[in-house]
């Protein structure tokens, strides 16, 4: 019983075959998005980080500039919380 014989089991074996590269090429695309998402992320969240640093940063200088100037000024430091 030879495939060639029986069209309908030949066809049905390319169904198949064309099912698992289908799905197997899915798989791999979806790997890929997968990383390409977290590669995203982690851009978003480096911005983020370097937005929160650059706000830290003026933060910094502005109190610097505070207590500068409370020193020029002779006024007391404020209470600690």
């Amino acid at each position: 019983m030879s495939i060639e014989n029986h069209p309908n089991q030949l066809i049905l074996l390319v169904k198949i075959m064309v099912s698992h590269i289908s799905a197997d090429q899915y798989q791999r695309n979806g790997f890929v998005l997968r990383i390409q998402e977290k590669e995203r992320n982690r851009l978003q969240e480096y911005a983020e980080m370097l937005v929160s640093q650059e706000a830290i940063d003026r933060a910094s200088q502005f109190k610097g500039a505070r207590q500068h100037a409370r020193i020029n000024r002779g006024a007391p430091a404020p209470a600690p919380l």
